[in-house]
Parts: C-alpha cells; sequence; structure tokens
C-alpha cells in the first residue's frame, strides 16, 4: 500500500524545464501577521510564522498551526443545544487563553443558560450571546457582562470558526456576544478594528446545525433587526419561536467504547467483501484467491513492514489500525458523531490508516503510541512515524508531550513535517470540492519532509492523491501542470513542456492510465540542484469523461 510508481527520467532535462518555470513565478503572502508571528501565504494557502515562539516554522493550513498548538495542551470541548439541534465547539485555549476564560466564565455561572441567538445574516454571521428571553414580562433582558477583555487576534475568521463581536473602533471592548462565520469572512473581518479574535470552531457535522439555523426567516425584534425566530406566523412571541441555547464546558476524554467504531468490518460497497478483506486484497503483492462465495480471502501473499516478514495465510495477519481507535479517541475523536468513528475505523481509501500486521505485533503494540511502541523492524521506524503523522493530519487529531517527542526523534525535524502537505481537490465541471492531493520535499537521508530543498544535496519531490470514492476503480491519467504568468503547461511523461491550449484533452500526462484502488503516491522528480528553483504546481488526475479533478491550490517547489 505504501509503494510508489517510480518515473524516471533525465535529471538535466527536469531541472531545466523548473528552470524556465522560475524566471516567470512568484508568489505573494496574504494579510499582515498574528500576535503570533504568523500570516496565510496567499499563493497556497499554507501558513508561515517569522517571529515569536513559533518562528521559522511553516504549516500546510492555518487548521495545521492550530493543531500544532492545540496539542501542547488539552482539548476543550463547549456543547451548545438548540430547538433546531446540537453542535459543538473546539475552544482555542491554548491560542486565545483571555478569551476562551471569559466565554467559560459565562457558560459556567450559567450567564449563557437559555442565551439566544439574536442576529443572523445570510452568507456572513450567525451571532448570540447577548440576550435572554424573559418570558414572565415577554421581554429580551441583556446577559449581565464582566468588564470588556483584550483582543487576541491570531487566527483567520473562516467559515465555522467563532469569534468575539465588538464596539467599532474599539479592538478591547468584547464582553459576552460571539458569532459563527457563516462564510470566510477573513479578507473582511481580520483587517478591521484589530482583527475579530477567533477562539474556536465548530466540529463534527456541526455546521449543518448552524446553517438550519441561518436559514431561518428573520425579523426586527425589540430594535434588532436580523434576528431569527423559528415557526413564528405573527402576534406575540413566545419562548418557541426563538433559538435559545443551552452551553455546558466538557472535555474531550469521554468514555471510550471500540463498538462506537467498530462493532464489525463493514461492507461499504455492499459486494460482501468487508473491510478486512477488501485490505488483504489491496496488500497481496500477488493476486489472492477468494472462497466460493467470494466474500473471504483464503490465500495470498502479504509483507509486514512491522517486522519485515512475509505471509500466506490471512489469518495469520490482523489488519492494524495505524493509530488505534482508543488513540484517536483521546486525541480528539471523542466528539465525533459515530458515522464518523466508523468510518475512520473502516478507512481504505487512505492507505496509511490501516496495514497489516501480523497478529502477535498487533497484540503488542495494542493501543500504543510511538512514545510506548516502535515496530520491531527498526528500518520501517521512519515510515511508521510518518504513516502515524499522517493518519493523525488527515483527521485532525493531537499529538500528546511523550508522543510528539517521539515522533520527532525520529523524524529529526518537527511534527508538523512527518506528513505532506495537503490541499483539497476541485472537480472543473462542478466546481464542488473533492478528493484531496499533497506534495513532500524530502532531502538527503532526512526521514521527515521540509518546507523546501536544498542546493548541492538529493531533493526527492512526491506527491500524494486520495481520489473522491467514487473514481476508485477507474483508469485516469495523472497530471503535473506548471502556471507561468497567463500560461499553462503540462509537463509530459517524457519530460516535455507542452503549452496548455485551451482543450483540456491537449494536457499531457504525466502517468498514464493508472487504476486508484486507494491514495495514490508517485515521485516528481529526485535529483541534486545546483541553481535555486522556485515554481507553482498544479496536481490533477483525468477521467475517462475528460472531466479534471485538480488542486485547489498550487503547490511551491522551492529549492534553496
Amino acid at each position: 500500500m505504501d509503494g510508489f510508481q517510480l518515473i524516471r527520467f533525465s535529471r538535466i532535462v527536469f531541472t531545466t524545464i523548473l528552470m524556465l518555470l522560475l524566471s516567470s513565478y512568484s508568489h505573494s503572502h496574504g494579510g499582515g501577521l498574528s500576535s503570533y508571528g504568523c500570516h496565510t501565504q496567499a499563493s497556497n494557502g499554507s501558513y508561515h510564522c517569522h517571529s515569536g515562539n513559533y518562528s521559522g516554522l511553516a504549516f500546510a493550513s492555518q487548521e495545521a498551526f492550530l493543531s500544532h498548538v492545540q496539542s501542547q495542551t488539552g482539548v476543550i470541548i463547549a456543547q451548545v443545544k438548540t430547538p433546531l439541534g446540537d453542535f459543538s465547539i473546539e475552544l482555542f485555549e491554548k491560542i486565545t487563553p483571555v478569551t476562551v476564560s471569559n466565554f467559560l466564565g459565562y457558560v459556567n455561572s450559567g450567564r449563557y443558560g437559555g442565551v439566544l441567538f439574536h442576529r443572523s445574516v445570510d452568507s456572513f454571521v450567525l451571532q448570540g450571546g447577548g440576550y435572554i428571553f424573559n418570558q414572565s414580562g415577554y421581554t429580551l433582558d441583556s446577559v449581565r457582562t464582566d468588564e470588556p477583555i483584550q483582543n487576541e487576534f491570531n487566527v483567520s475568521n473562516t467559515r465555522g470558526t467563532i469569534s468575539m463581536a465588538k464596539l467599532g473602533g474599539n479592538p478591547n471592548s468584547a464582553t459576552s456576544q460571539w458569532f459563527i462565520n457563516l462564510a470566510d469572512n477573513s479578507l473582511n473581518l481580520d483587517e478591521q478594528n484589530g482583527g475579530f479574535t477567533v477562539f474556536g470552531k465548530v466540529i463534527g457535522d456541526g455546521m449543518d446545525v448552524v446553517d438550519r439555523i441561518a436559514a431561518l426567516q428573520t425579523y426586527t425584534v425589540a430594535g434588532l433587526s436580523d434576528f431569527p425566530l423559528n415557526n413564528y406566523t405573527g402576534g406575540t412571541l413566545v419562548s418557541d419561536n426563538f433559538i435559545e441555547m443551552t452551553i455546558t464546558q466538557t472535555d474531550s476524554t469521554s468514555t471510550y467504547s471500540r463498538d462506537d467504531y467498530l462493532p464489525y468490518w463493514m461492507d461499504e460497497d455492499e459486494d460482501c467483501i468487508n473491510t478486512r478483506h477488501e485490505a488483504l486484497i489491496i496488500e497481496s503483492r500477488i493476486p489472492v484467491t477468494m472462497s466460493e462465495s467470494g466474500c473471504s480471502v483464503l490465500s495470498g501473499e502479504w509483507l509486514d513492514q512491522a517486522t519485515n516478514q512475509i505471509f500466506t495465510e490471512p489469518l495469520d495477519l490482523d489488519i492494524d489500525h495505524t493509530v488505534s481507535l482508543a488513540e484517536a479517541h483521546v486525541s480528539g475523536a471523542s466528539h465525533w458523531p459515530i458515522e464518523r468513528k466508523k468510518a475512520f475505523a473502516n478507512d481504505l481509501l487512505n492507505s496509511e490508516v490501516l496495514k497489516v500486521m501480523d497478529d502477535s505485533s498487533n497484540a503488542s503494540k495494542s493501543d500504543k503510541d510511538p512514545s510506548e511502541w516502535l515496530p520491531p523492524n527498526e528500518s520501517y521506524h521512519c515510515n511508521y512515524v510518518k504513516n502515524w503523522v499522517e493518519v493523525k493530519t488527515l483527521y485532525g487529531l493531537t499529538f500528546d508531550k511523550d508522543e510528539k517527542n517521539a515522533i520527532e526523534k525520529i523524524l529529526n525535524t518537527s511534527v508538523e513535517y512527518g506528513a505532506r502537505k495537503g490541499v483539497v481537490g476541485i472537480q472543473a465541471s462542478t466546481g464542488k470540492e473533492m478528493a484531496r492531493f499533497a506534495m513532500g520535499i524530502t532531502e538527503g537521508n532526512n526521514c521527515g519532509y521540509s518546507s523546501a530543498g536544498s542546493l548541492y544535496q538529493n531533493t526527492l519531490i512526491d506527491f500524494s492523491i486520495s481520489p473522491d470514492k467514487a473514481h476508485l476503480g477507474q483508469a485516469v491519467d495523472i497530471l503535473v501542470v506548471a502556471v507561468l504568468g497567463d500560461d499553462i503547461y503540462s509537463i509530459s511523461d517524457t519530460a516535455e513542456l507542452v503549452p496548455f491550449t485551451g482543450d483540456a484533452s491537449s494536457l499531457m500526462p504525466f502517468i498514464r492510465s493508472t487504476v486508484f484502488r486507494e491514495n495514490f503516491t508517485f515521485r516528481l522528480v529526485e535529483s541534486v540542484f545546483s541553481e535555486p528553483i522556485n515554481v507553482s504546481i498544479y496536481i490533477a488526475y483525468r477521467l475517462d469523461s475528460g472531466d479534471l479533478i485538480y488542486s485547489s491550490a498550487p503547490f511551491v517547489v522551492d529549492i534553496k
């Protein structure tokens, strides 16, 4: 499942192509620095830190930065119950400690008991925290507020994040009111009034509930415009017309039950072959022998990378979760909906999640993290911890201190560089988000990835594609596309730089007619560069229909 499709061609030719691209490409940074000394790079959405505690670090995204910071402390969750459904908020205590403390002060004092959503602006914000409906007096009573707090703008106001409301022209005026961003408001709210402090995000499927509330018709109530009301047909308002909230604090360590994740191996495609046997089919190095029913694997050949042993009997093998279910639970999965827990436990798309392992080694590993257990095969330690980081990064799971230190000792770099830097894909015909693309840069004999390559040192540039599930089993062409100003070029499998004519069929494939069985990894180039390079590359795959699924942002190849 880890094998690369190795594409070999002239290092000199490929380096020449990259040098041609260099002269025409430049990338820009977006926005000012947060109080952490970090900002988002406009060209590819990555998050770079130039000063402060995280100086010199670069992250695939702001989300990866948040995971890094949050991993150094416990995760605090606020549960929000409403008449239209419940949702959970992950609070950024490490990033915005004053704001989170302020919010929890209102929660734990009971002042948010029955608090209302009182403002809803389509495709902008859903605001609450300011008023409670007094049913006996039919009045809106203001929440009793504490002293205003210091602004702590660090995180962009993207969809699903939660920010403090404040007075215009006064960055340090926030008290009890807050809002949920219904869209990406970063260009607006990050730049005005000192930046609006994001102190949490809606997690799981919570935005489905938020969107239901935001879709309600709005009215003017007690002089407040854009007030969302439920089932209101006119006349006197009653409690049931308001979206009242009950907010409680919890943590991320609710009781673990394996049955929540894996009561049994699923058969997602209903072909009678469950996840265990699908994994055995995918990982076998030879065609497997199936049972008479066609539902079970009877024999094959499997390399257990953890022990470097070859097995031919399925009964000798377990399907190991690289990150065990219990470990995922205490690392942030506890608040996932049951459906997401089961999807994680049966994830066949992302090859790092499930691995064949001999049953005795799997029993020895149990629920241990890399600070407590590493595979007997020492040569596999690097790939093992990189798989671990890939899984946790993909699913937004956190790292504890001992786990992080053990991983970084093997990576010989920060834990963020244990995973390729990824972006979501876009389907050209519909504009829908689907699939995921990621790039890794590896220098010399280093285990971990790098943000850039170095001159006069062997540099490997590779990519991973996690296709849309609907495209599994289909033959596709893999495309490598470079953009020079207004001109677009594809790099062919013979290292030719082919101009784009405006017809998607003219994009030459870098890899021809490959079939997705799971996520797919390939090497773009491995070379020693003697000249600086900075070039922007898109990755795509083309279906038989001609439709393209492409990376939503370019990957910057930087050799310096």
